[in-house]
């Protein structure tokens, strides 16, 4: 009799078992090492209200398994519609770059286009986890039109118990460390601590001649940055806040002075105002809209937790290389200028790099 469950012939489980086939003979009684992933910053068409750790065996599974079984818990969750194959997308891992989508599409048309471009991009994303150097700590993202999330190994766990290896791969929500309240309780007070010292290293950056600009044609000279601007992210960090009926003030003690370090209290304060007035057309439509308060306050928190990660990672501010330096390096990397480049072509190819990062003949 014919399988009828949901996933009993989706293009996720065929992904999935696919990325995960019984081990040889050869390897059965090779030791296996548990792999825990943490993926956080979810967002679809709204923003999850939870993270999640992903349970993968480095000898049987891949990268691709990771993003399927993502999918898959995205439905469960009714985050998206979609399936991972519904568009193209990239996905990162250690600063490599894979970029995939529409393997398994039933249009045969499009797995025509997709086996016409592999032959371009390769399939190292299918290959088995145990072919990476993984490290704990290591980092990754996922960006597509369905769904774009942050991946992080914070595990690994060798000599599995053979028992056990069948109940892989495994997804659940990440415990919440914290409560419903707004208050600080979602950092630890190292991380408070690390987030405020790097809060004054941007304060000091923002008021110092730090941000290379060109002046007069073609000069270039140092002058204060310009601040960056408003992200969607932030945006919905304080719509989130503002829908759960939250003062400015105390949002800004127990949250926002963390996860917007890089901001100043005024600029914030304004924004807010703005947000919470006039432009609050700005803030994506599930930014809380329809929640309680207790929810909303606990998707800041998380929405906050994803982003000091990113913050403490990328470390403080530092100031660039002079432009010119910087493309000169790169375009002889790429081999489209060397010591035997004439002064006038050297300067256009320059030229062409920092307008266009590329360059004419």
């Amino acid at each position: 009799m014919p399988r009828t469950d949901r996933f009993a012939s989706s293009p996720t489980t065929m992904a999935t078992n696919a990325a995960s086939s019984p081990p040889t003979s050869s390897t059965e009684n090779a030791p296996m090492t548990h792999c825990r992933f943490l993926v956080s910053q979810v967002r679809t068409h709204k923003h999850a209200d939870c993270e999640f750790h992903v349970d993968l065996i480095r000898e049987k599974h891949s990268l691709f398994t990771l993003v399927a079984l993502i999918f898959k818990e995205f439905h469960n969750k009714h985050l998206t519609h979609d399936d991972y194959y519904s568009h193209l997308w990239n996905l990162f891992w250690n600063n490599e770059e894979f970029q995939y989508g529409w393997q398994d599409c039933p249009q045969v048309r499009i797995l025509e286009m997709f086996e016409e471009r592999k032959k371009h991009i390769g399939d190292k994303h299918q290959q088995f986890l145990k072919t990476f150097d993984l490290q704990t700590g290591q980092k990754g993202s996922f960006e597509g039109r369905s769904a774009t999330f942050s991946i992080t190994l914070i595990g690994l766990m060798p000599d599995v118990d053979a028992s056990s290896i069948e109940s892989y791969p495994k997804i659940v929500a990440a415990p919440l460390t914290f409560g419903d309240k707004l208050e600080a309780d979602w950092l630890s007070r190292d991380d408070a601590t690390r987030c405020l010292t790097l809060a004054d290293y941007w304060y000091y950056w923002y008021e110092g001649e730090n941000e290379w600009r060109l002046i007069d044609g073609d000069e270039w000279s140092l002058r204060r940055p310009l601040f960056k601007e408003w992200t969607a992210d932030e945006m919905d960090l304080m719509g989130f806040l503002i829908n759960g009926n939250c003062k400015f003030k105390k949002s800004w003690n127990s949250i926002l002075r963390f996860a917007l370090l890089d901001r100043r209290e005024g600029a914030c304060s304004q924004m807010w105002y703005k947000l919470k007035g006039p432009q609050n057309y700005r803030l994506e439509e599930g930014c809380g809209r329809g929640l309680s308060a207790d929810r909303c306050i606990r998707h800041a928190k998380i929405m906050a937790k994803g982003r000091i990660r990113q913050l403490l990672s990328e470390g403080s501010p530092r100031r660039k290389p002079h432009p010119l330096v910087h493309a000169e390096q790169e375009c002889r990397k790429r081999g489209w200028i060397d010591d035997e480049t004439d002064h006038a072509t050297k300067k256009r190819r320059l030229q062409d790099f920092l307008n266009w990062g590329r360059c004419s003949n």
